[in-house]
This record gives C-alpha cells, structure tokens and sequence, in this order.
C-alpha cells in the first residue's frame, strides 16, 4: 500500500545521512575481556581474562574490613534537652471580634415590572415602573467591564438600575439575585438607562 503526503505526492522515507557516505569500516579492533574467566570467540580464538596485579589474599582483605568495621563506630547519640514549651496567651478583646470589610454605598432605582395583555391578540407586554431612589450598603465582590456581583442583606427586583458610589460612574441594570449567607448575591449588567442619583 502506498503512502501519500497530504500534497499528494507519494512518501519516501529519509535516506542516509549524507554525512555518513565517506564512513570508514573499522576492520582492525582489539576486544577486551572484562570478566576473570576466559571468553571464545566464534572462530575459536581466545580472549584471555582481564589480568591484574592485585594481590591481597581473602585472609588480609577480611582483616581490613573488619579493621575498618571497628573503626567505624556510631557515635552515640546526645542526651535530648526536654523541650519547654511556652504558652502564649492570646487576650481576645469582644470589639475587635468583627471583621473589617470594605463596603460600597450605592444609590439604587428599583424596578417594579408590570406585565400588560393585548385585549384584541392576547400579546403580553413588560413594562418597567421605577419607583422612588434609595441607597443601600454592599459588598462588592467582583466586577468587570460586562459585568458586577455584589452581596448585600437587601435585594431587589430585576432590572433595578444601580450606581455604586466608588468613583467608577458606571451604572448596572439587576440580571440575577440568589440568596447567600443570610443576604443576597447581586448580579448585574451594563444598564442603557443612566439615571442621575446625585443632585
């Protein structure tokens, strides 16, 4: 089965490296036997065991390893110190006991939404009612370009339009409420309507 490049023209394997044409066989070599007893080779010669010098007989070798065994002694270990500990007490002072968290004020235009039925097709219509501005406090989690998540104990309808306080001068519309902690997670869009809370 022929193989195909995805240009479409047949695949060849690599050749040899061109580096490698002028490559030499080594027809001359000596082998070495590493091992103490003799090795032979297919044709019959014999490659003789690796010769050494060393001449210490088991007798003295033993000797100095257990020369070396007593020498080598564990040095005995240090009598440990008792450890003291020292207990810090820590006076727990009842005011400070609350956590200090940043907090946004934030003007707030809430929505009330109304839902509205065509007589003649049966269409339903939203329209959105803003009641009276107010403020509140929150906490402002997260916040992006697109989009605010703020927790605060108050919530309110969707599509309020809110204007925290932080020097931001931007205005978010309520997409999403959930409950969370004994308060409210509030998510919020960019609002198209940029009411003015400031007078």
């Amino acid at each position: 089965m022929t193989l195909y490049n995805k240009d479409g023209s047949i695949y060849t394997l690599s050749s040899p490296n061109p580096a490698m044409k002028n490559q030499h066989v080594w027809t001359k070599f000596v082998v070495h036997n590493m091992k103490w007893k003799p090795e032979y080779k297919e044709d019959g010669t014999v490659i003789l065991p690796l010769q050494s010098d060393l001449s210490l007989s088991p007798k003295t070798q033993t000797e100095v390893f257990l020369d070396e065994l007593s020498a080598s002694k564990e040095p005995e270990p240090e009598p440990q110190k008792p450890l003291i500990e020292k207990k810090s007490e820590i006076k727990e002072d009842p005011k400070q006991k609350t956590i200090d968290i940043e907090k946004t004020f934030i003007y707030c235009l809430p929505a009330n939404i109304k839902e509205k039925v065509d007589n003649l097709y049966g269409d339903v219509f939203k329209v959105i009612q803003y009641e009276n501005p107010t403020s509140f406090e929150a906490v402002i989690l997260s916040q992006s370009d697109m989009s605010i998540k703020m927790w605060s104990d108050i919530t309110f309808k969707k599509g309020s339009i809110l204007y925290p306080k932080n020097g931001d001068k931007r205005w978010w519309k309520i997409n999403e409420t959930s409950p969370k902690m004994g308060g409210w997670i509030i998510d919020g869009i960019p609002s198209q309507d940029q009411p003015s809370f400031e007078g």
